[in-house]
């Protein structure tokens, strides 16, 4: 049966070894562990960084939404066009300048036809 003492004299025996040990490792590994805390220090201020650049983009959009809120609600619902109509209009004013040209060489056609009939 094994000594109730037996796991408290492994744990002085490694505190011990752990304290003896100290110096050395600290020595060894000291500049390994700074170049790791320089590393978390970079990556927290970067991730800082980001943060509040997404809360200013997000407040951006926040503001330019409530700009188109009070822009729509004080627009007349009847004066505010559809989207499809105003894809319609859009659509219609691109093609407008070819139509009135297909009208003037047709008006011309006819009128030089007739002129010289």
């Amino acid at each position: 049966m094994a000594s109730p003492y037996l796991p408290f004299a492994l744990g002085a025996v490694a505190g011990a070894a752990l304290a003896l040990a100290a110096p050395t490792i600290s020595r060894n590994y000291r500049p390994a562990l700074k170049e790791a805390i320089k590393a978390a220090l970079m990556l927290a201020r970067e991730a800082q960084v980001k943060a509040v650049e997404f809360v200013e983009m997000l407040e951006d959009a926040y503001a330019e939404a409530q700009v188109e809120m009070r822009a729509a609600a004080a627009t007349p619902a009847a004066a505010a066009p559809s989207p499809a109509r105003r894809r319609t209009a859009a659509r219609k004013a691109k093609q407008a300048p070819a139509r009135k040209g297909a009208r003037r060489v047709t008006q011309r056609a006819a009128t030089g036809a007739a002129a010289n009939a």
